[in-house]
């Protein structure tokens, strides 16, 4: 049952970062001048997915996991998209935004409706697969909304770009840290 529990997760995070992917290609140009850039994508999107198995499967604080992972969707935006770095910060920063509501959705909704403790969400829990399952499909519809979203620029100051890209930093720290509150 052990293995049905990890390979499930790997499933998740595998999903997880093929989302990623797909909305980042949606809302940035890729550069031009760069030899064999699908190919160092795909290295690239793989160390990330070893990266958040491995600390998955060290049990990291879940607020190091999210920043670490954060860390790794902006250096993708930064290596392979040719648009304004405003622009790839800003967009690898929605992705978490993405994630963390789709995350406290998931949490949310056992635990106010149904009394569930957090402890059969976790891990090896009784309801795990299921929510983690409502988890992926949530971030796949917002994904896919924000996809056909045909506007691929943002008609904003500068100013206002980087105080959206501060917000979103302070959201996503912010919600992680109500997420725990609740948990």
């Amino acid at each position: 049952m052990l293995i049905n529990y990890v390979l499930w997760e790997y499933l998740i995070n595998f999903l997880e970062i093929l989302l990623f992917y797909i909305f980042i290609n949606t809302k940035l140009h890729l550069k031009v001048d760069c030899k064999c850039i699908r190919l160092k994508q795909f290295s690239f999107i793989l160390l990330h997915f070893f990266v958040l198995c491995m600390l998955n499967y060290v049990n990291l604080a879940s607020m190091m996991t999210i920043s670490i992972c954060y860390l790794l969707d902006i250096t993708f935006a930064l290596l392979f998209y040719s648009d304004n770095y405003v622009i790839r910060l800003f967009w690898a920063s929605m992705y978490s935004v993405i994630c963390l509501i789709s995350e406290y959705i998931t949490v949310l909704i056992p635990q106010t409706f149904f009394n569930i403790t957090s402890l059969k969400l976790l891990y090896g829990g009784a309801l795990r697969m299921p929510f983690t399952m409502l988890y992926i499909a949530l971030i796949a519809v917002l994904v896919f909304l924000f996809h056909s979203m045909s506007d691929k620029k943002i008609q904003l100051s500068t100013m206002q770009k980087l105080s959206a890209f501060i917000i979103s930093i302070t959201g996503i720290l912010i919600g992680h840290y109500i997420i725990l509150l609740a948990l």
